[in-house]
């Protein structure tokens, strides 16, 4: 009975973590130096997350959830800029749940799974 018990509550807790856990999608900031990433919605860019060049030299990851996004992909272009304001690479493909865009200092880009 105790087992059975310990293994319901268990069962539960897990459960509701993993209703908790929110979908996510990320940015590898290659380009050493300081990015702005932004999504752009008719028109207007909102920003989604900022990465600083030291970000980029250990290869981290700035995570983003994707309730921004409708049916778990972007619908509209990601743009990275520079501090200065200055476009540095646009993603005008879709990015979904569970993938990553990742930006190289010569302005290449790619989508990670």
């Amino acid at each position: 009975m105790r087992v059975a018990c310990w293994c319901l509550i268990t069962m539960m807790l897990f459960t509701a973590c993993e209703e908790n856990l929110s979908p996510e999608a990320f940015v590898r900031n290659r380009t050493g130096q300081a990015i702005d990433v932004y999504h752009v919605v008719d028109g207007e860019e909102q920003l989604v997350v900022s990465l600083d060049e030291s970000l980029s030299a250990s290869f981290d990851q700035g995570m983003f959830t994707t309730s921004q996004f409708s049916s778990g992909c972007t619908t509209g272009d990601l743009v990275a800029r520079a501090t200065d304001g200055s476009e540095v690479a646009r993603l005008t493909q879709q990015l979904c749940i569970n993938q990553g865009w990742e930006i190289e200092a010569d302005g290449n880009s790619r989508i990670l799974p």
